[in-house]
This record gives C-alpha cells, sequence and structure tokens, in this order.
C-alpha cells in the first residue's frame, strides 16, 4: 500500500523564499559534486588518522603516511596545492547504496531531484531521439509516494517535454534549468523572461553553418547540440559567446555533453532546487541530487551545504572513478529497487 500523501494546496508565490539552510561546517563534511556523498576527513596534526570509510585528504606527509600505512579506503594527497589521486581510491560507486540506506531508515526525513537527460534517460544524438524505458515513470510514481511526494524533476528540458517523456503521470518540476516551476498539482510560475528572437536568429544562423548541428528551442532558452558534428565544438563556442556579449541580454553560456546551452543568467539548477524545497513536502527534508553534466554542478554543492548529497553520473562530463553512477541505467535500477524496497517495508511495517 503507498504511502498517504498529505493534502495541502501549495502556492508557487513562495518561489525563492526559504528553503533547506545549509549546516554549519565541522571537520567532517560532505565532498561537493566530484566527490559525491563520500566523507572527507581534514585531518589537522591533533587528529588520529582514523581507518574509516572516508576519503582523507591531508597535506602533510606524516598524515599521509599515517593513512596508508592504516590502509585507508581512499586517500588524497595534496601537494603544491594539487591533488594526486592513487590508484588505491574508494569505491564511489558504494556511496549510491549508502544514499538508498538512509533513505530506508528514514524516507520522509530526504528529498529526492532528479536530472533527467544522461540521468534518468539515456543520452542521444539529437534531442528529439530520447527513448523512455518502459517502467521508467512508474518507478518515479512508486518512489514518489513512499517519499510522501517528495520527488521532482530538475531539468534543462521544457515542461512539455518533461510531461511527455514520463506521460500519463506529471511530476513536481524545474524546467529549462530553473526558468519555470511547476508543481504537479498544477500551480506554476515563470521566473524568466522569454528568450530574445534577435539572439535565436544569430544562433540558428550561427549553427546552420554545420550539418548535424541542432538548434532546440525553449521559452526562456536555447540548446545547441553538436554530438552528430563534434569538429563544430570550439567554432561554435566562440560564436555563442560572442552573440551573447553583443546581445546585451542577461544570459550565460554553459557548456554540457556536447551541448552549448543559453539560459538566463538568472536561472540555475540550484536555484530551483531551492525553490522548491520552500514547498511542502520538500521543506525540511534533506535534499538527494542525481545529475550528469555541467549545468548540475551548482545543484550538487548546494544539497551538499545543506547536508543532503549529490551523487554523479559518469559520462563525458563526470569521469567514471568519479560519479556513483556508471550511466542512466544504474540509476534507473537504483530508482526501481529503492521504491520496491520502500514499499515492502511499509507493508511489513503495516503487519
Amino acid at each position: 500500500m503507498s504511502a498517504p500523501r498529505a493534502q495541502g494546496k501549495r502556492h508557487m508565490a513562495a518561489a525563492g523564499a526559504g528553503g533547506p539552510r545549509p549546516r554549519a561546517h565541522s571537520r567532517r563534511f560532505f565532498a561537493l559534486c566530484r566527490y559525491p556523498m563520500l566523507e572527507i576527513d581534514c585531518v589537522a596534526r591533533t587528529h588520529p588518522f582514523e581507518p574509516k570509510a572516508h576519503l582523507n585528504v591531508e597535506d602533510s606527509r606524516r598524515g599521509w603516511s599515517a593513512g596508508r600505512a592504516l590502509s585507508c579506503r581512499g586517500l588524497i594527497e595534496i601537494t603544491g596545492g594539487k591533488m594526486n589521486i592513487p590508484a588505491q581510491r574508494a569505491n564511489l560507486q558504494a556511496a549510491a547504496a549508502e544514499v538508498a540506506e538512509r533513505i530506508m531508515c528514514a524516507p520522509h526525513a530526504y528529498a529526492l531531484f532528479l536530472d533527467l537527460d544522461g540521468t534518468l534517460l539515456d543520452i542521444a544524438e539529437r534531442p528529439d531521439a530520447v527513448r523512455v524505458e518502459p517502467g521508467l515513470a512508474s518507478d518515479l510514481d512508486r518512489l514518489r509516494d513512499s517519499l510522501a511526494g517528495a520527488l521532482a524533476i530538475v531539468s534543462g528540458r521544457t515542461l512539455d517535454d518533461i510531461d511527455g517523456f514520463l506521460h500519463p503521470l506529471r511530476f513536481d518540476a524545474a524546467a529549462e534549468h530553473g526558468s519555470t516551476l511547476r508543481l504537479a498539482d498544477g500551480d506554476s510560475a515563470t521566473l524568466a523572461a522569454t528568450i530574445d528572437p534577435d539572439v535565436v536568429a544569430a544562433v540558428e544562423s550561427a549553427a546552420g553553418t554545420f550539418a548535424g548541428v541542432t538548434v532546440e528551442r525553449k521559452r526562456s532558452a536555447l540548446a545547441v547540440h553538436y554530438r552528430a558534428a563534434p569538429h563544430a565544438a570550439e567554432t561554435l563556442a566562440a560564436a555563442m559567446r560572442d552573440i551573447v556579449a553583443r546581445s546585451g541580454a542577461e544570459l550565460r553560456l554553459i557548456a554540457g555533453r556536447c551541448v552549448y546551452e543559453l539560459t538566463p543568467a538568472l536561472a540555475s539548477k540550484a536555484r530551483a532546487v531551492e525553490s522548491l524545497s520552500s514547498f511542502f513536502p520538500f521543506a525540511g527534508r534533506r535534499p538527494i541530487f542525481i545529475g550528469d553534466d555541467a549545468s548540475d554542478e551548482e545543484a550538487c554543492a548546494l544539497v551538499e551545504r545543506c547536508g543532503g548529497a549529490a551523487l554523479a553520473v559518469a559520462g563525458e562530463y563526470f569521469a567514471p572513478e568519479r560519479s556513483a553512477f556508471a550511466g542512466p541505467a544504474q540509476v534507473r535500477r537504483w530508482i526501481a529497487t529503492l521504491a520496491a524496497d520502500l514499499r515492502a517495508a511499509c507493508g511489513d511495517r503495516g503487519r
């Protein structure tokens, strides 16, 4: 039996207010996005070196030697301001299991924020060629029920795309990198103006000089996909920077996985997570974010500061050795397994 969904109207007028509060930093704190969900020990000389399942950072030769002698699972040496990661590294993919275990122990203490392309969906050569795996939407719905509604999609896609991929279900969502927020019960808010038509025309003109480059139009943003024309990357980047500079518009350029995105300067996935976290049922919970690309980094940093967890998905942006998931298929299995385990646990508690 699904966990009951609490009732109550949520209003988007509250967007941007509140959000999760960052916890105070202590000697042990969560790593940011590049080292997801592993606790880093900043070991001062006055502290003993503890051989726990942590990633230890040490700029002292004595601390480094002690860590190796105690066979710490993960060890990073800092020399001359640079990190040197040895072959013996922590198993970052164990982080996903750790997060799942924490959710199992207290499902109503966590909120889950999920990127779409490259995280839930496999990357395709063109944005309109993406394939949605059967059962994904129903697995997400079961997990949402077990979290009492605290699951949202945070994507660069439009709301229409998000709803189309997950049809017939509707989820709380932040679309176009947070330019639009929508609650599943229908309330929505647009936080950025429509992108300047002159900018759209200039971008399409620049992209049109390369075969295989696709421009994805959105309400407040643009995405230029060059996966089918990788040789165009540098020229496109220069052209996009020039267009932004000449337009005078408040836009920023994000270089993603074979894509350049123009988004409103004030919109970001971090702000989207922060805004959604001010609404029921997200408010007061520890946020967990899963993403795969450059546009996800700010959200990763935010949830870590707020006492939550960031899990990276391997791809062109996050290297496998720094990722909690090898790819979207592994994320989907994690979601399906967690949803089933939570449902089973609810059944056991009800007996």
